[in-house]
């Protein structure tokens, strides 16, 4: 055999779902969660995840830090605006409800995997804290004024802080970054980004946001110390940008082939390398997961210092405009 074939073939692993192509670039760790499928991005592992609901359509998911548990959506008819979201126990597969919303979420764990945050894209819907354990809910306040929505939320490591995109109401109506403590309406601005983009997110370092320019639908990165760069020109469309969480690898899907099998393709920001996951999941927002390496913070002691005593949300439609639901009796 060739010796160059044979090497080759050697850096080719193949999953029942996923073919992922090792090149020189350092190697894949930690897991890709692609709806409820949990892919083991060292070993090739992949695990489907099953549901209590069979049919409707399982949308974005996240799994906790603990790697213990998983939140999605879930849509249990297409054809209507309804939406559920959901977290299941991935060692009982206990399946719950937490809220029915007519819109797409936006949600994040917790760091000490206890709590998830979350809250319909459009007003005025609020933010909520929601504890799985107990099903408590704790609203978060900001005026709905200050922004024409917001974007994606993420819940920082510290504990106490969020933050989410928006665009900001003022002199300059920014597309920008924000962060808000838990407890206190006062948010602050991290920086503005570009407008006329599609699809932006935030690097887990917050120093970077990865998005999709409508023009040539190439994947850009954009730094606010240096300006905008293009990942690479793939003469193809590319959609929906993921991070690794260290904010070394940059991904997204390559729609190369609407209607078919589409990679998700990932860079690495120190080598410019790239590498190809194909999964026949497709057109779904990827969570790269690393486990934990530290002791997260207490976020229990932070909730209940800054945010008080908890109301029990009921499974009804969301409450709107932050108004508290009735308890269960």
């Amino acid at each position: 055999m060739n010796k160059k074939i044979g090497m080759f073939i050697a850096l080719v692993g193949i999953i029942s779902h996923c073919t992922i192509v090792f090149g020189k670039t350092p190697t894949f760790k930690g897991k890709l969660i692609i709806d409820n499928i949990i892919i083991d991005l060292e070993t090739g592992n992949e695990r489907i995840v099953k549901l209590s609901k069979p049919g409707g359509y399982v949308g974005n998911a996240l799994l906790s830090p603990d790697g213990k548990k998983l939140v999605y959506e879930f849509n249990p008819r297409i054809d209507e605006d309804l939406n559920e979201l959901r977290f299941v126990d991935l060692e009982t597969l206990e399946n719950t409800l937490i809220v029915v919303g007519d819109k797409t979420f936006t949600f994040d764990w917790s760091p000490d995997s206890k709590f998830i945050v979350f809250k319909e894209i459009a007003f005025p819907k609020g933010i909520w804290v929601y504890q799985p354990e107990t099903a408590l809910g704790w609203p978060i306040e900001i005026k709905v004024g200050d922004f024409n929505g917001i974007g994606l939320l993420k819940w920082e490591k510290n504990g106490e802080d969020m933050v989410f995109s928006a665009q900001y109401v003022g002199e300059e109506k920014n597309n920008a970054y924000f962060r808000i403590r838990l407890g206190e309406k006062k948010f602050s601005k991290l920086f503005d980004f570009p407008p006329g983009n599609y699809m932006e997110l935030l690097s887990p370092n917050n120093s970077l946001v990865a998005m999709i320019n409508p023009i040539d639908w190439d994947l850009y990165i954009f730094d606010p110390k240096s300006g905008t760069r293009l990942v690479e020109n793939t003469k193809d469309d590319e959609m929906i940008p993921f991070w690794s969480p260290d904010s070394k690898w940059v991904g997204a899907i390559w729609n190369r082939n609407v209607g078919r099998q589409m990679p998700y393709v990932v860079w690495n920001l120190e080598t410019g390398k790239k590498k190809k996951i194909t999964s026949k999941n497709f057109l779904s927002q990827p969570q790269w997961w690393y486990p934990q390496t530290e002791t997260p913070v207490d976020c229990e002691k932070i909730i209940k210092e800054r945010l008080g005593p908890g109301v029990l949300l009921t499974n009804n439609y969301f409450p709107k405009d932050n108004q508290l639901p009735k308890s269960k009796k």
